[in-house]
C-alpha cells in the first residue's frame, strides 16, 4: 500500500498509518449511507495555545455521471461546511497550492467587482475553477467575507494524476475492475458503500487516490501547526481551525489527526518534509503510461478497426460497380459490420 510505502520515509514514531483509531462521528441530517457525518473535534495544546480542529467533508456537486447534484444530504453537508467556516481562525481546504491560489484569486475578484460567477471569463483558469472547484468556492467565499485566512493542504491535480497513473500502470487488473465498478455505480467516490467496494476491488489504486491524499493533507496540517508561532495572524491563545477536504479522504484524515497529531505536537516533532517532497516530486511517467495503455492505444485500435472495415466495405462495392450510397440504401448500415467475410470472398473470386 502507498500509505506504508511512505511511512518508511517519515519519522520513526509515526508508526504504521494503516492502523488507525477512528474518531467518534456526529450524524448530519440523519443520513447514514452518504458522507453526511462529521468527525468529532480535536483539541490539544501547542506553543502556549489551545488548538481546536474541526473537520468537514466538502461534497462534490459538479454535474456528471454519478454526481451528487440534487441530493439533499450533500447540500446539507455543504451548508454545514460554509457555516462552520464563519467561526474559524483559519480555513484549511483540500486543494493544492496552484488550485488554492486560483480559487483565492477568483473569490477576491468577485468580492471586489461583485461579478456573478458566469461573468468572470477574463480571469485565468476561471472555467476550470467553476467546473471542478465550485464546491470549494462556496466555502472559501464564506470565510473571505469575514476576512478569515485560508490555506491549501491538499495535493495538486498533477500530483494526484501521477499517483493514480503509477498505481494503475502497475495494477492493470485493478483498472479493469475499477472500470466495471464505474459502469455499474457511476462515481466511485460518491458515498461510503461504493467507496468500500472501490477499496475491495482495487486496493492499490484506492491507496493512491484516498490513503495517500489523506496522508499528504495530514503532513501539510502538521506543518502548518508546527509553524504556528511564525504566523502573525495566529497570536490568540485559543485557535480554531476548520479542515475542509473532499469527503472521501475525510475519514482517514480525521483518524490520522486524532491518532497521531497530539503526540507529534507534544513532542514538537518537525514537519515530515520528506513525505511531502516524495509525493510532490513523483515522476509523471506512470500517468503517461496509463494514458498510452488505456486511452491512446484502445482509441487507435478502434480507429484502425473501423478504417479496415470501411476499406473492405468500399472495396466490395467497387468490385460490383456500385456507389456507397446505393450499397447503404440496399444493404443498410448493418452490411458495414455483418458481411465482412462475404466481401472478402467476393474480392478473392475477382
Amino acid at each position: 500500500m502507498y500509505i506504508r510505502r511512505f511511512s518508511t520515509l517519515s519519522h520513526a514514531y509515526i508508526g504504521d498509518f494503516s492502523r488507525l483509531t477512528p474518531p467518534s462521528w456526529r450524524p448530519l441530517g440523519g443520513v447514514g449511507r452518504h458522507f453526511a457525518t462529521v468527525p468529532s473535534p480535536l483539541t490539544f495544546a501547542f506553543a502556549d495555545r489551545t488548538v481546536t480542529l474541526e473537520f468537514r467533508g466538502i461534497p462534490y456537486t459538479v454535474r456528471g455521471r454519478g454526481s451528487n447534484n440534487g441530493h439533499e444530504p450533500y447540500r446539507v453537508a455543504l451548508e454545514e461546511a460554509c457555516s462552520a467556516a464563519l467561526s474559524c481562525d483559519t480555513l484549511m481546504l483540500g486543494l493544492g497550492d496552484h488550485e488554492m491560489n486560483t480559487v483565492n484569486s477568483y473569490v477576491e475578484r468577485k468580492h471586489m467587482d461583485g461579478m456573478p460567477p458566469n461573468k468572470g471569463r477574463e480571469l485565468k483558469d476561471v472555467k476550470h475553477v467553476l467546473k471542478y472547484y465550485k464546491h470549494y468556492i462556496e466555502v472559501a467565499r464564506s470565510s473571505a467575507a469575514l476576512g478569515i485566512n485560508s490555506t491549501g493542504i491538499g495535493r495538486s491535480k498533477s500530483s494526484e494524476a501521477a499517483s493514480f497513473g503509477e498505481a494503475a500502470s502497475r495494477n492493470r487488473v485493478e483498472v479493469l475492475r475499477l472500470l466495471s465498478l464505474y459502469l455499474r455505480k457511476g462515481n466511485v467516490l460518491k458515498d461510503r458503500d461504493v467507496l468500500e467496494e472501490f477499496k475491495l476491488v482495487a486496493p492499490s489504486i484506492y491507496s493512491a487516490v484516498v490513503s495517500e491524499g489523506a496522508l499528504y493533507s495530514f503532513c501539510r496540517l502538521h506543518e502548518y501547526i508546527y509553524n504556528i508561532e511564525t504566523n502573525p495572524l495566529l497570536k490568540r491563545k485559543n485557535l480554531k481551525f476548520l479542515v475542509a477536504v473532499d469527503e472521501w479522504i475525510l475519514a482517514e484524515l480525521a483518524s490520522l489527526a486524532h491518532t497521531k497529531l497530539p503526540k507529534l505536537t507534544s513532542e514538537k516533532s518537525p514537519p515530515m518534509i520528506d513525505i511531502l517532497t516524495a509525493i510532490d516530486n513523483r515522476s509523471r511517467k506512470g500517468w503517461s503510461r496509463f494514458l498510452i495503455e488505456f486511452v491512446i492505444m484502445p482509441m487507435f485500435a478502434i480507429v484502425f478497426t473501423i478504417s479496415y472495415q470501411l476499406r473492405l466495405f468500399m472495396a466490395g462495392g467497387k468490385a460490383q460497380g456500385r456507389t456507397p450510397s446505393t450499397m447503404l440504401g440496399d444493404k443498410g448500415y448493418g452490411y458495414f459490420w455483418g458481411n465482412t467475410s462475404q466481401v472478402m470472398d467476393d474480392e478473392s473470386r475477382d
